[in-house]
């Protein structure tokens, strides 16, 4: 089993007598499967777009700026986004001894989906919370790594606000932007 913010003793009931029936095979059950199998299709959907509210003047300020970032647990180096398209950004961000990547962001509502570490899925979107501050949602799908992340936009400094969601785990660091 693998999962993020659960407790095993929740699900330990349901699980031991399956794995004590385990050489016995299970009735045949077409309603369940029948049910499985629609709410397979319905996770696999993506959400509807939601509408786009129209960039805060600071995203035209900050839009291609990087900002280099104080040592920190997430191991940023560097970071900085990219407004290109009204629905869609783009987060440029090296990590420690890494290249610079992109991956793309979502103002839709909508994840987009780019190649995150071992060759796993990885899905951000995002929005603005307030003239300065843009709210992103990373999730690491593969890897059970869901950050909350608040880039506070001020002057040519960045705050860092992030909150790993399975392991309740919160950061705060800054950065500054620089000239290239």
């Amino acid at each position: 089993m693998t999962g993020g913010g659960i407790d095993i003793d929740d699900i330990e009931p349901l699980l031991l007598p399956a794995f004590a029936a385990m050489g016995k095979p299970l009735p045949a059950n077409p309603a369940g499967v029948a049910r499985l199998e629609a709410a397979l299709a319905s996770v696999q959907k993506p959400p509807e777009a939601k509408p786009v509210a129209p960039l805060p003047a600071i995203a035209e300020k900050i839009s291609g700026k990087t900002y280099v970032l104080e040592a920190n647990p997430l191991n940023i180096e560097e970071m900085g986004l990219v407004f290109q398209s009204p629905s869609e950004a783009l987060m440029m961000i090296k990590l420690g001894g890494g290249k610079a990547e992109s991956w793309p962001v979502g103002l839709d509502g909508v994840y987009r989906f780019s190649k995150g570490p071992y060759d796993l899925p990885q899905g951000l979107r995002g929005e603005w919370a307030d003239e300065q501050t843009f709210a992103a949602e990373y999730d690491n799908i593969g890897n059970n790594d869901h950050l909350l992340l608040r880039l506070i936009f001020l002057d040519d400094r960045l705050t860092v606000e992030s909150h790993e969601t399975a392991h309740e785990i919160g950061f705060s660091f800054e950065g500054k932007a620089v000239k290239r």
